[in-house]
């Protein structure tokens, strides 16, 4: 995940004013820093410190959102960008509303909210590729690979423009243009933990599930922090080992899933199997944290 960009969002064009933190930090100011060393649980209450009446609200709302999105909670993300966009309804927050609803599959929601966000700021690509996506969800796969497809032109080195990109080959069942998008942002962004977390992605609809768990793991090495690494690498190994008879991989499992619970990860479903894996762990005798 690329926090120092959400960061960029939330101290300046989402809020406009003066990004410098003051003398005395606001709670904003600490929740940023709780952001940016992925300790999701600290930055969203530290955002909750804002009053409603604050004039820091917008930017403490925004930055709940993208910490609701960090822990897969798009639901959770979506209250607060809508929120944030009440209160100041300007392009990357419009932006971030259309990724929640799209995150839902609410694929109407979501253009309409990307949409306006274009319209205000055509020259942030990611916009335009978050756009595709929401057209994806909506059925539209056509206007999908349009709006990606000019997304990857204007900022083919932009992390989220290669994740977009790499999401809408697969959906195109295009598995070759997917390991290209995922290849070339790897090999520009060297160590930017996306660039191998693409690539198992690919690699794991390719059914090369040793390859994908090194992968994942390359994507940790640069980001420990990155829920999403931690979820994809957990369910992985249980899905290609659904008895649980493999020990090595329901251990690898085990490590995955208590780091995302550990780091705040939220998103129900993969709790779920969570929970499934600790129960059959204890009914063995193994334990299970």
């Amino acid at each position: 995940m690329n926090r120092s960009l959400v960061l960029g969002f939330a101290l300046a064009a989402a809020v406009g004013a003066n990004v410098a933190f003051a003398a005395d930090p606001t709670p904003v100011d600490v929740a940023v820093e709780h952001f940016k060393a992925g300790r999701f649980d600290e930055a969203l209450e530290a955002t909750e410190r804002v009053a409603r009446d604050d004039a820091l609200r917008a930017r403490a709302a925004y930055l709940a959102g993208e910490v609701s999105l960090a822990r897969g909670d798009a639901l959770g993300a979506q209250g607060y960008f809508q929120e944030a966009a009440e209160l100041k309804p300007v392009a990357p927050v419009l932006a971030s509303l259309g990724r929640a609803y799209q995150l839902q599959g609410k694929g109407a929601e979501a253009v309409e909210a990307l949409t306006k966000a274009v319209a205000l700021d055509a020259k942030t690509a990611r916009y335009r590729a978050w756009l595709g996506l929401a057209q994806l969800a909506a059925g539209h796969a056509d206007l999908a690979k349009k709006e990606v497809a000019a997304a990857v032109k204007a900022a083919p080195g932009d992390p989220d423009v290669a994740k977009a990109a790499v999401e809408e080959r697969l959906a195109a069942q295009d598995a070759d243009g997917a390991a290209k998008a995922a290849a070339a942002f790897a090999k520009a962004a060297k160590d930017h933990p996306l660039g191998p977390f693409l690539e198992a992605v690919v690699l794991d609809r390719a059914g090369k599930t040793d390859d994908a768990i090194a992968a994942y793991e390359r994507a940790l090495k640069l980001d420990d922090a990155f829920l999403d690494a931690h979820k994809n690498l957990a369910i992985l190994c249980v899905t290609q080992n659904p008895l649980y008879s493999i020990p090595k991989r329901t251990a690898l499992a085990m490590k995955h899933f208590e780091a995302y619970a550990s780091r705040g990860g939220k998103d129900a479903d993969v709790l779920q199997v969570y929970a499934t894996l600790k129960s059959f762990l204890v009914s063995q005798g193994g334990g299970g944290k």
